[in-house]
Formats: structure tokens, C-alpha cells, sequence
């Protein structure tokens, strides 16, 4: 049952003690009498104001006649009526996307109502994952304090009010008044509950003042802000309570922010640019946006290497921040404002690294605490509407929000893009060391990403050499994912490197490095010949080991589905080498002492064939597998150990859909050259030579 719609006289005592203290300089802290709550809350929300401003008069002539209800009517009158600032749409054209929303993608239509009746009805996402696959039920009088989950994430996500967001877009598409007060009546609880001002010195430990939070409110604010009010629900004092938070936002933002290297630092900056465009009205407007719009720049060009990729080498974030630096952008120009050319440069080519680290199931590999989602779909649909590129367009999947965002002929246009296949099939992005390898561009493409690269700051693995692979429109070999942000043992695990489908020594991890002043981890070459492609990574960062030892790993590609593997761990003293290979379809069984398979027959499954040594033991061990934010399930990974100073050990993965299984022999010669024999049908031999440097393909 939904919650009653909110009154908006309750809990403003509770507010007043602090409520001039929240609203940044100038503005009196004092408390006021207790019979006037009223008036004290209304009088420090249009002090905000410059009354100086020609358009505010009305609000003004009340105020000078100390009627500061009458102010917080007139301010709500003048509101409604502006025409500037510009938000992504106008009041005339919203029908019309509703409209264009409805008959030509019903699906995402519906998929919108959907979300926001679980937002009617209290069922709140778990995580601000891109696909939301848990929700947590509370009750109709709940708290925005409410926990039931144990996982603090929830309680950040419940502050960041994506639920309002959706309600927000439900209202613009029907203009349904229960999603209007059910939003009201949120709104109300959540400013009854806000704790602190922001000159409490603790106001950052606290949940609700997490300094990320706070920038993500500010943007997703704006949404509500502009779509409700119109409605009957937003009334004049509620506008007025509102208000003072949106000015208590931004001087937060404009106080407490990451560091441009950060993606908080862009959602941040965005959701002050939005507050500052929101209301130019408020005295600090101006020097808000501007700081914003600077230290967007800033952020962008040191945030984004050279070859496109976002510092934190997580897919997941790296789409997230082509939101926050395009949306920005976007709003800015509706408003006046100019960027440099170099910015929406920077972005394409953030899109390109989309276009190719999606998988041809359309959902992003999970790379570096990313989730398996279709968000980098999403992303390329802001790419092609703003670029106008038909590579981008032909993954793309254009959401309801992309269209209330970009406009209806933007998104018409979009529609009509011919779609374009590139014509290349790997892809070096060699700042981040990412090698991306595709058979073709169709959703049953082979497709693997290497990973020889630094780590990524906050969200990255312990992954150096890490490979994951996909084909027939199915993840066979999978990076184990992030399962949530805790500190617990699978946690730990997840980031390790022994997790990763990749050489560890002594089962530790390697050692963190982003600037690789010394070479600490080294793409050695990729090249493309005789129908093979050739990726050749190495890695010293177990640098806290005697030497320190060498891993080095070559993957040769056949351009479809078969993929060989040689790794060799080079040191002064004997280690413990692992190299691990996590399966995701099940059943996993061994087929031969040296091969094992996993998959249903009948559908895409793999075989792994590797060398059978004595001084080589194979076994398989249980695992485990998260795709999404707080979601897990049971896996199977082969994991491969010999001990020594020169290690060297060889792999065969082949994709195929059977029956019946094809046989595979891999034989490593005491020398050169490694000999793989792939027969499926009709017999063939191939022999990878590798010497002094120079491989070929027979």
C-alpha cells in the first residue's frame, strides 16, 4: 500500500533550530520564536534569493511587507511561469516526447511505469546498478534510516533518491497525480529526517552527507523539480523548504569535493551546475556554475587517458562518467555556456571504448567492480545522438530518461542512423592496456579482453594478465566480478589476484601500480598475421619478491574461437605459480586427463586442454561468480600449479557448440615451437613458433 501523501506543515519545528545555520553565509542561524516556526523557515528560504533581480519583485513587495508566506506563493508563482533556465525540455515539448515515448518505444514506456510503481509501493533498489535486480521492500511510515539489508550500500542509494528520479519520469509521461504526492510525501519525510547542517563537523561522517551522495541528490534532484512543479503537490511551502536544501547542496559541493581525478569529482560538479542552473536566482549562482564548468574541464582531461579510457579501468564507471561529463555539457549549452573543443572530443572517444569492451551479448564484461549490465547500450545511444556515428547507433538502446534528456528528434535521429560494423577486430587501447579481440561485430561474435594495464585506483582488481572470454552469445570464461563494497573474506577475494583468470605466485596478490615508472608492467606487442592475432603482456609487480620475478603470458587468437595460451614465470627463487581459468556454464567435467569442458551439449560450451606433466597438477575447485552488485552464484574454476624458478605452462581454449566434443591435443616442446593439434571433424595441425621475439603461425 502506497504511503499517505505527506502534510507539509509537519516537522518544520524540528527544522528550525538549524535551519539558518544550513544555508551557507549571510543567512541567520538564530532561533526563532516558538509560535513562528513558519515564518522563520520561509524568511531564510527567500533571504537565498537576490531580490535585487527585476523578475522577483512580486516576490520582494512581499517580503518588504514581512509576508513571507506571501513571498513563498509568489516565489512558487514566478517559478512556474519563467521560461529561463533551460531545462533539457520545455513544458510545451513535453507532451510531445510523452507522446513519441509511448508509440514508438511502449516497451521502455511500460518498463518506466514499472519502475516507478515500485517506488509507489516502497520497494526500493538495493544498489544504483545500472539493472536493478534487487529491491528491498519497507514499510509504508518507513525511515530513510531503515537498514533491513546490513548493507550501507542501501542506505547510499536510499539518499540518492533514484526511486524519485523514476517517479519524476512516470509523472512527465502521464501526467498521473498519485506519483506527484507519493513523491511529495517522500520529499517531506526525507527533509524531516535530514540530521545535521553543514557546518556540523560531523555532518560528513553521516550517511545522508556522504560527500558522493550529496552530488548525485543534486542532479537527480533537478528531475523531480522540474516535472513536479506544476502539480498541486509541490506547494508553496514545501517549494520553500526544498529550496534552502538545494542551496545547502551546492555550498556543500562547493566546499567538500573530490579531487578532479575522481568520478566523484564529475558527479559533483554536475549536481552543482545543476543547483547553480536550477536557480540563477539564488545570490551564489553565478560563481557557482562557473567553478563547476571549470572544474569539469579540469576533470575530464585529467580523468580520461589518452586513449579514451577512464582512469579507474572500470567499464562500469567509465560509462557512468560519459553520463556525468555529457549530460553537463548538454545542459550547459541549453544555458549559454561553452565548452572547449577538446571536451566533447574526450568523450567521443570514451564512447569508442564502449563500442568496443561491450560484449556481443550487449552487456559489459565485469571488469574492475563492474556490473554485467547493458549500460554501456545506454551510453552509445548519448553517443550516437550527440556524434551522429552509425557504429554507435547499431548497439545502442535508447532509454526513456535518454529521450526527456536529448529530445525526441534527437532520438528520431538516432533511429534512422545506417547502422555501421567496423572493420577492425582488435583493438589496442594502450594507456589503459586493454586489448579487445572480436571475430566479427554479430551478438554469436568470439570476443575475449586482455587485461595488461595499471590497476584503476579505487575500483581496480589485482588482475595484471587477465583474460576473459566469450562466444556464440555466451561468457564462458568470466572475470569473477565485485559482489558488494564490504570488507569481507569474498570481498577480498573477488580483488585478488588468484580470483582472476591469470598467473599468481605463492597465491598473493601482485602489487598495485598506476604510473609504471619502472616498467612494472609492460604491453610487448600486438600484432596480427597469417590469420592469427598475437597479445604478448608481461608484469613485475610482485615487487616486494626477490628479483623480482617475471610473469609473462602470450595469447595467440584465431580470429574465431580458439585462443592459446603460454605463460611463463621466470625468477632467482622457486615459487608457487598458479594460473586459474573460472568456468560460468555448468556442467564442468573432466573429459581427459588433460581437458576439461563445461556447458550443456547442444549449446555454446568450451573445452580447456592444457599440457599433462608430472610436475604439473590440474584440478578443478569450486568458485565463485557475481554479475551484478550483491548478487552471487556457485562456479567451477581449473586451476593449474607447478613450482619453480622457470615455469612454463600452456593452454588450449576452444568454443564450440557440440555435440560432439572436439578433440584437442596441445603439446609444449622442452624448446620451440609449442604444437597445438585441433581436430573437429577433419583434422588439422597447427604450430605457433615463438623465437627470439618472432612468432609465425604454420
Amino acid at each position: 500500500m502506497a504511503m499517505q501523501p505527506f502534510n507539509p506543515n509537519k516537522g518544520l519545528t524540528c527544522l528550525t533550530a538549524f535551519a539558518g545555520s544550513l544555508l551557507g553565509p549571510g543567512v541567520s542561524a538564530a532561533s526563532p520564536a516558538a509560535d513562528q516556526p513558519r515564518a522563520h523557515l520561509l524568511q531564510s528560504a527567500v533571504d537565498l534569493l537576490d531580490l535585487s533581480r527585476p523578475d522577483l519583485a512580486a516576490v520582494r513587495q512581499r517580503v518588504d511587507a514581512s509576508d513571507y508566506q506571501g513571498a513563498a506563493k509568489a516565489w512558487l508563482a514566478y517559478a512556474r511561469q519563467r521560461h529561463q533556465p533551460r531545462w533539457y525540455w520545455t513544458r510545451q515539448e513535453r507532451p510531445g516526447i510523452a507522446e513519441m515515448i509511448r508509440q514508438e518505444l511502449p516497451a521502455a514506456y511500460e518498463a518506466a511505469l514499472a519502475d516507478a510503481e515500485e517506488a509507489m509501493n516502497h520497494r526500493f533498489p538495493h544498489s544504483c546498478a545500472p539493472t536493478v535486480v534487487r529491491r528491498v521492500q519497507l514499510m509504508p511510515d518507513f525511515s530513510f534510516m531503515d537498514n533491513p539489508t546490513g548493507d550501507r550500500q542501501f542506505l547510499y542509494t536510499m539518499h540518492r533518491h533514484l526511486f524519485w528520479e523514476e517517479l519524476a519520469i512516470a509523472y512527465a509521461l502521464t501526467q498521473n497525480q498519485r506519483y506527484a504526492e507519493e513523491w511529495a510525501g517522500q520529499l517531506g519525510r526525507w527533509l524531516d529526517e535530514l540530521p545535521l547542517p553543514v557546518t556540523d563537523p560531523s555532518v560528513r561522517k553521516h550517511e545522508m552527507w556522504s560527500g558522493l551522495d550529496v552530488g548525485i541528490r543534486a542532479y537527480r534532484w533537478a528531475w523531480p523539480y522540474f516535472c513536479f512543479l506544476d502539480s498541486p503537490a509541490l506547494t508553496p511551502t514545501l517549494h520553500a523548504r526544498w529550496l534552502t536544501h538545494f542551496a545547502q547542496h551546492a555550498h556543500f559541493l562547493r566546499r567538500h569535493h573530490a579531487p578532479p581525478i575522481s568520478n566523484w569529482c564529475a558527479m559533483q560538479m554536475y549536481g552543482l551546475l545543476n543547483v547553480a542552473l536550477t536557480f540563477p536566482e539564488l545570490k551564489d549562482s553565478s560563481e557557482w556554475r562557473d567553478y563547476a564548468v571549470r572544474t569539469l574541464i579540469k576533470a575530464i582531461r585529467t580523468q580520461v587517458r589518452p586513449d579514451g579510457v577512464q582512469v579507474e579501468q572500470s567499464p562500469s564507471y567509465h560509462v557512468g562518467c560519459v553520463g556525468w561529463f555529457a549530460e553537463p555539457m548538454l545542459l550547459g549549452e541549453l544555458n549559454g555556456i561553452t565548452w572547449p573543443t577538446d571536451y566533447p572530443d574526450v568523450l567521443e572517444k570514451m564512447c569508442e571504448f564502449i563500442l568496443w569492451i561491450t560484449a556481443p551479448d550487449g552487456l559489459l564484461p565485469a571488469l574492475s567492480d563492474t556490473d554485467r549490465s547493458p549500460a554501456g547500450k545506454y551510453a552509445l545511444a548519448a553517443g550516437a545522438m550527440l556524434f551522429g556515428r552509425g557504429d554507435f547507433a547499431a548497439p545502442a538502446e535508447l532509454t526513456v530518461r535518454h529521450v526527456f534528456t536529448y529530445g525526441a528528434n534527437r532520438a528520431r535521429g538516432l533511429r534512422k542512423l545506417p547502422p555501421q560494423t567496423p572493420t577492425r577486430r582488435v583493438r589496442l587501447f594502450p594507456d589503459a592496456g586493454y586489448v579487445v579481440m572480436r571475430s566479427c561485430w554479430d551478438d554469436k561474435a568470439g570476443f575475449a579482453v586482455f587485461d595488461c594495464g595499471p590497476r584503476g585506483h579505487g575500483h581496480g582488481h589485482y588482475d595484471l594478465l587477465n583474460l576473459e572470454i566469450h562466444a556464440f552469445g555466451k561468457l564462458l570464461i568470466a572475470d569473477p566480478g565485485r559482489w558488494w563494497y564490504d570488507e569481507s573474506e569474498l570481498r577480498r577475494n573477488m580483488l585478488s589476484t588468484p580470483a582472476h583468470n591469470t598467473i599468481s605466485l605463492d597465491g598473493r596478490n601482485h602489487t598495485s601500480f598506476e604510473n609504471n615508472p619502472h616498467k612494472e608492467y609492460e604491453l610487448v606487442k600486438v600484432e596480427s598475421r597469417d590469420g592469427w592475432t598475437c597479445i604478448h603482456g608481461r608484469h613485475r609487480a610482485y615487487d616486494t619478491m626477490e628479483g623480482p620475478p617475471v610473469c609473462d603470458r602470450q595469447v595467440f587468437y584465431d580470429r574465431a574461437h580458439t585462443w592459446v595460451v603460454i605463460d611463463r614465470v621466470d625468477a632467482p627463487s622457486p615459487h608457487d605459480v598458479l594460473v586459474n581459468y573460472q568456468f560460468v556454464e555448468q556442467p564442468v567435467s573432466r573429459v581427459s586427463p588433460m581437458a576439461v569442458v563445461a556447458g550443456t551439449p547442444g549449446l555454446p560450451q568450451v573445452v580447456v586442454v592444457h599440457e599433462a606433466r608430472e610436475d604439473l597438477a590440474a584440478g578443478l575447485e569450486p568458485a565463485t561468480l557475481s554479475r551484478v552488485y550483491g548478487q552471487k552464484e556457485p562456479a567451477t574454476r581449473l586451476r593449474l600449479r607447478q613450482r619453480g624458478r622457470h615455469v612454463r605452462i600452456a593452454t588450449a581454449i576452444h568454443a564450440f557448440i557440440g555435440p560432439p566434443t572436439p578433440v584437442i591435443s596441445l603439446a609444449l616442446q622442452p624448446g620451440e615451437p609449442a604444437e597445438i593439434c585441433l581436430s573437429a571433424g577433419t583434422s588439422t595441425t597447427t604450430v605457433i613458433s615463438d623465437r627470439a621475439g618472432q612468432w609465425s603461425v604454420r
